[in-house]
């Protein structure tokens, strides 16, 4: 799993598992975007209010 391209209140996450997972980003401490499911060696993009600030990560839910 890992964080790729990112923008204001978006961001793609890259599946490196040979799996299907669920995923999301950390945002901040307080808040982060609900999971979104990824094919095996696929990528997702989640969104989010922009105003929350930029994703530090990706992990797995």
């Amino acid at each position: 799993m890992r964080l790729g391209g990112q923008g204001y209140g978006w961001a793609d996450i890259h599946n490196d598992c040979s799996h299907g997972v669920r995923a999301t980003v950390s945002v901040d401490w307080a808040w982060d975007p609900g999971c979104v499911p990824i094919e095996r060696w696929g990528v997702a993009r989640i969104h989010w209010d922009g105003a929350e600030g930029p994703a530090d990560y990706a992990y797995e839910c």
